[in-house]
């Protein structure tokens, strides 16, 4: 019901609108708002039909209203609808980035700065998804930013321009499109190859002119093999020139959306030549036959050898994004037919998205929309992920530790000081996901806490964890990187309170993870908790803490043995980042570096095993090869070493007489530096707003050092270069180092460390 008709008859020239105006309506606005107020002209009920003519709007406000509407699609459509081609949309909503989403009991639908990205035409991968949900309209997304209070309540403002027409979205049936075949798809039809087509260029040529009965004979065929083989394999690193025009004439044929099966089988195409990621993000999954849904969803998910462009690493994140939020969405929205189960079954088998670890991007809806798709998928399989805990009896709090096994990597070295001297109110079990891959320090854990050697069987793994009736379960494994079983396990609830850490740099965004334990001195963004979907909790300085154990190292130390030699005069620079972490920013900075310190050399320990048994090492040592050609530097100033075998000793043992030590960004190291510091080496590192690009700078900071911390690569590469031209200041910043570490720092504090974290898992007990 409304009421007030001389509001509607009135001249709409330039008709102002607020909704939900409470007492608070601005100068020149028609108020509107349920209830009678000093403010309100007309009182209406905005969950049905807005009370204003189609296009009658020029500028609409809405602040503080659209959480208390129930349905997100029919509040934007009626918002699209009463407002003219042009109007300007102000809304703001509480974010649930924050608090203020869920603690008022009135609040109905939930959103966050990335909710717009449905109806804006800045975003067509999400409007097209958006469309087949209901949407009718669009809008452009003319400013969109976030604030909070004091007590993390999260605001997001958008100012949207109002787009008409929207394109209708009969478009996305082909049988309602005109036959003649679009200009590009001519294009493509037309190309000629030359007389030397390469395999993959030949395959994509055929591929991207069969019609769809042809397109579905060759999925039937032996063919297909053929096709899923060479997705299979890495496509080229550079294109010839016949490549490159061929799949940019593809790109061409579905840049604005997939509605057709001429456009789908172009993006097949498209994918023998290129990286997904390098392409349009555009999807259609119906348009997928499901035997080609696991090649489709490696290949589309794959991260490439090594980034090796500046900026590729955020296009593989912002792509990632739009891919999983598709598929996300999709599965969210009913679509339980082939072949959506198969792509998300797939997604779990195979897809990765380590790649985006390495990009400057807020990972948090990226986390969410993996989390969604793997937690869907298994309760598709049948598996059981809630479970409610009996009451509690128990005067010890019983603590789980989830570890997948006991193999010297950086999270063994993380998780050994809670398994030094367990707080005397707990009893600790370690539950071991790969028992045969690994005894380092597994004896030394036994005599402190119960070890469980976990089964093969998923659905097994859970009931055991679950019969111990845990108060609190820790993740101590990466369960965001690849497909693992550990992840699987984190999307169930298996203890009363579950948490993680720094063995996953970003959040899980498993809705059974309750809490993420970072620190202070790791969280520099000004509202750190739109980073993660667990509430985080941030103990003073850093979270990490490192015991190395006492154990015989497996691996070659290099004991007895001289450290790499160094020339009179010259400085050597150092990094044992790995090879992934080396983006094309990292290396200008190093080159940088070496540009203006004639007399500089660099040594990099870029393949260690934690990260991979395999790496590209020829590829990379070209690449490295080919940008030192094109700065004019000396090949013989950059030394890579291969390290088969070296253990942590080894590599300390190794770089022992070198002179400065260089992070990677903006993944920065943590455990990779540990070594330089034990020999009183100054690191330089760049920290930026997330977790993974602050690593570096909390030991740093941890040690009193924090003019060692850049904020921008130019400044990165001036603290690098005084370091190298200054020997005296050098040595002071030594000399600083070996005493610090000496006392020990936080980092190297294993007793302080465990009962933080004791203290914590005691405390959220004392709330069940």
């Amino acid at each position: 019901m409304s009421h007030g008709p001389a509001i509607l008859s009135r001249d709409t020239s330039d008709l102002r609108v607020d909704l939900g105006c409470g007492d608070h309506k601005p100068d020149g606005f028609v108020g509107v708002d349920v209830a009678p107020g000093p403010g309100v002209d007309l009182v209406c009920d905005l969950t049905g039909r807005f009370p204003f003519e189609t296009g009658s709007v020029a500028h609409l406000r809405a602040h503080d209203l659209i959480e208390h509407l129930p349905d997100r699609l029919h509040t934007m459509n009626e918002i699209w609808r009463v407002c003219r081609g042009g109007a300007i949309v102000d809304i703001r909503v509480p974010s649930t980035d924050g608090r203020g989403a869920f603690q008022d009991p009135t609040h109905i639908s939930y959103w966050n700065a990335n909710s717009f990205f449905y109806y804006s035409v800045d975003h067509p991968a999400y409007l097209s998804l958006c469309r087949k949900y209901g949407f009718r309209g669009a809008f452009r997304i003319r400013s969109l930013s976030s604030s909070a209070t004091p007590d993390q309540v999260v605001h997001v403002q958008v100012m949207l321009e109002v787009i008409k027409p929207a394109a209708e979205p009969q478009q996305a049936h082909p049988e309602s499109l005109p036959s003649p075949l679009p200009s590009p798809l001519e294009a493509v039809a037309r190309f000629d190859g030359g007389a030397a087509v390469s395999e993959r260029l030949g395959l994509a040529m055929e591929l991207a002119r069969m019609t769809p009965d042809r397109f579905r004979a060759f999925c039937a065929s032996d063919s297909l093999d053929r096709y899923t083989r060479l997705l299979a394999a890495r496509a080229p690193a550079r294109l010839g020139e016949a490549e490159q025009s061929f799949c940019d004439l593809l790109e061409e044929t579905y840049r604005d959306g997939i509605t057709r099966p001429e456009q789908f089988v172009c993006q097949l195409a498209a994918l023998l030549l290129k990286p997904a990621y390098r392409l349009p993000a555009r999807f259609n999954l119906d348009l997928l036959p499901a035997a080609l849904a696991d090649a489709f969803v490696a290949a589309t998910c794959r991260s490439p050898a090594f980034f090796s462009q500046p900026g590729e690493a955020e296009r593989y994140a912002d792509f990632q994004t739009a891919w999983l939020g598709y598929l996300d969405h999709g599965l969210e929205a009913g679509q339980g037919r082939q072949p959506w189960p198969e792509a998300a079954f797939a997604f779990c088998r195979s897809g990765e998205m380590l790649g985006s670890y390495f990009s400057g991007r807020n990972l948090c809806p990226l986390a969410r929309h993996r989390a969604r798709i793997i937690e869907w998928s298994l309760r598709r399989l049948g598996y059981r992920l809630d479970h409610s805990p009996p009451p509690r009896r128990a005067a010890t709090i019983r603590v789980g530790i989830l570890l997948l096994t006991f193999l010297p990597t950086p999270e063994l070295f993380c998780v050994l000081p809670l398994l030094q001297r367990p707080a005397a109110d707990m009893e600790v079990t370690v539950y071991v996901v790969e028992p045969d891959s690994g005894t380092f320090e597994r004896d030394a854990v036994a005599k402190v806490a119960r070890i469980v050697d976990l089964p093969k069987n998923l659905a097994q793994m859970v009931d055991i964890i679950r019969r111990d009736d845990l108060d609190v379960l820790h993740f101590a494994s990466n369960l965001t990187g690849a497909p693992s079983v550990s992840a699987m396990l984190a999307a169930h609830r298996l203890a009363r309170v579950q948490t993680t850490s720094i063995a996953s740099v970003l959040s899980t965004g498993f809705s059974a993870m309750d809490l993420y334990v970072s620190a202070s001195g790791l969280e520099r963004d000004r509202f750190p908790q739109q980073h993660y979907t667990e509430e985080l909790v941030k103990l003073p300085g850093t979270v990490h803490c490192f015991v190395h154990g006492k154990g015989a190292m497996p691996g070659d130390s290099r004991t007895g043995q001289p450290g790499l030699p160094v020339s009179p005069g010259e400085v050597v620079l150092t990094s044992g980042a790995s090879l992934y972490k080396l983006t094309p920013e990292t290396v200008e900075a190093w080159l940088d570096i070496l540009a203006r310190v004639p007399f500089a050399r660099l040594v990099l320990f870029p393949f260690a095993p934690s990260w991979s048994a395999t790496y590209p090492k020829q590829e990379f040592s070209e690449y490295l090869l080919d940008k030192l050609v094109r700065r004019g530097i000396a090949a013989s100033r950059v030394r890579i070493i291969d390290t088969p075998g070296f253990n942590r000793v080894g590599i300390r043992n190794s770089m022992r007489n070198f002179h400065i030590c260089l992070d990677s960004f903006p993944f920065s190291g943590s455990t990779s530096l540990i070594e330089p510091l034990e020999l009183g080496m100054p690191v330089v590192t760049l920290a930026d707003t997330t977790l993974r690009s602050a690593m570096g700078a909390s030991l740093l900071h941890a040690l009193d050092l924090g003019e060692l911390v850049a904020d921008d690569a130019a400044g990165y590469v001036d603290i690098a270069c005084r370091l190298a031209g200054d020997p005296d200041h050098r040595a002071r910043i030594s000399s600083r180092i070996s005493a610090a570490m000496a006392r020990p720092p936080s980092f190297l504090d294993w007793e302080s460390h465990a009962g933080q974290m004791y203290e914590l898992f005691r405390s959220r007990v004392r709330c069940l």
